[in-house]
């Protein structure tokens, strides 16, 4: 039988700087984080038969709406199939007119 050779590998060099750790950044983040929370009750509220519903909400149905209609149009007037794959273009469509809402309704 053939004596098998034994191979050492120099240590593995360490990807981060020695004293930076999986807690590097974390004051940034916990401050990022916080501000966020508060500031989720910024947003424009909307009045609808006396219940009030964040701004956001009322984009998202508006931008599906309009999505729809708009991938119908596609569809109707045979665009669709040289547009690429649907899974992608859909919720594209679907978020492009959803930002168009806010920015029109709510970019003051």
């Amino acid at each position: 039988m053939r004596e098998l050779k034994s191979i050492t590998y120099p240590p593995h060099p360490s990807p981060l700087p020695e004293g930076e750790g999986m807690f590097r950044g974390s004051l940034k983040t916990f401050l990022l984080v916080s501000l966020s929370i508060f500031l989720t009750a910024c947003d424009p509220m909307l009045s609808l038969e006396g219940s009030f519903w964040p701004a956001w909400i009322i984009c998202i149905l508006g931008g599906l709406a309009a999505s729809m209609l708009l991938m119908w149009q596609l569809v109707h007037c045979r665009l669709a199939p040289h547009l690429g794959p649907p899974l992608l273009i859909a919720p594209s469509l679907w978020a492009l007119c959803t930002f168009v809402i806010w920015l029109v309704f709510y970019a003051a």
